[in-house]
């Protein structure tokens, strides 16, 4: 099983699922939106996949302080462990990336051709690595993340593939004045390394 919300904490947009059709699904508790979200696919013909794992995969995506191993009272550190779902660690990213909007604290974009430059790194970097295309509500939460950081429908670079190192999403970061990392593991050439 995957890191799950822990079910002693209400997530503050309560038991909400956005599908990938922006219908938003609320009930009065996991279970019951489980179902919900289940009979909704099912009325409208399309594969009904693990909603559990979508649906927590998506609110630890939003609030990741919620998540984690909740049965040894601990939560899930800034830092993923290994062993998270790829798409996971890039929702959490992004989760957090949100917030820091919200607050007024996102860095403000970098030049088209700064922009281009950085893309044309992360493009043949070999830590790179493709988002699971079949949780199709991570990929709608990944869309919706995008336009909201970016200020627009489509990133300029959107077929860029995340960073499997640091679980960011590339085609948010190449346009944005990001600080550099001290990661060891990052590639020598690579332009988020400090």
């Amino acid at each position: 099983m995957g890191v799950e919300i822990n079910p002693n904490l209400y997530p503050p947009s309560g038991y909400e699922f956005t599908e990938t059709d922006s219908s938003v699904h609320r009930a009065g508790s996991w279970g019951a939106l489980i179902k919900k979200v289940r009979e909704y696919r099912t009325l409208k013909g399309v594969e009904v996949g693990d909603v559990r794992a979508e649906i927590m995969a998506q609110v630890c995506g939003r609030f990741p302080d919620y998540c984690g191993d909740y049965k040894s009272h601990t939560r899930t550190p800034k830092a993923h462990p290994s062993g998270m779902a790829f798409n996971q660690r890039v929702l959490q990213w992004l989760g957090g990336a949100l917030a820091k909007f919200r607050r007024g604290e996102w860095p403000a974009k970098v030049s088209l051709q700064e922009a281009a430059q950085r893309a044309a790194i992360c493009a043949t970097c070999p830590a790179r690595q493709s988002l699971n295309k079949g949780c199709a509500s991570c990929m709608a939460s990944v869309k919706r993340g995008r336009k909201v950081l970016l200020g627009t429908e489509e990133p300029m670079f959107k077929d860029l593939k995340p960073c499997g190192i640091l679980g960011e999403d590339t085609a948010v970061t190449v346009e944005t004045d990001l600080p550099r990392v001290n990661n060891g593991n990052l590639p020598a050439h690579c332009w988020r390394k400090a």
